[in-house]
């Protein structure tokens, strides 16, 4: 049906937008958090994780099924969970950079594919 297709369609759009909401949220090392969601202090300001940064750029008019599609495409790229990829000894914000570049590059070509 056209109408499926177009609410996929506009589905994919807004997980793109989270993604990259999510990263602009954590794209200095002083933006992003290991271990806890967030941290907040007047100084530097709100520090967040990896899944509290997509929890965050999601707009409340963002369906459940946004929120889910866009953990499952970093998901699929750590292959496990995101809270124990974003808080494992071995993670920089190097590598929590690429996985968002990576999930933001897969979701244009699912967009462009969609044309």
């Amino acid at each position: 049906m056209p109408f499926d297709a177009t609410r996929n369609d506009e589905t994919k759009d807004q997980v793109l937008q989270i993604l990259i909401g999510a990263r602009a949220l954590i794209d200095t090392p002083e933006k992003w958090v290991k271990g806890t969601s967030y941290l907040f202090n007047k100084r530097s300001g709100v520090r967040r994780c990896m899944q509290y940064a997509i929890t965050c750029s999601a707009d409340w008019g963002n369906g459940a099924d946004d929120l889910t599609a866009a953990f499952r495409a970093l998901k699929c790229i750590i292959r496990g969970s995101i809270p124990e990829f974003n808080d494992a000894p071995t993670t920089t914000h190097a590598s929590v950079m690429v996985v968002f570049d990576v999930a933001i590059a897969k979701e244009r070509v699912k967009l462009v594919g969609a044309s």
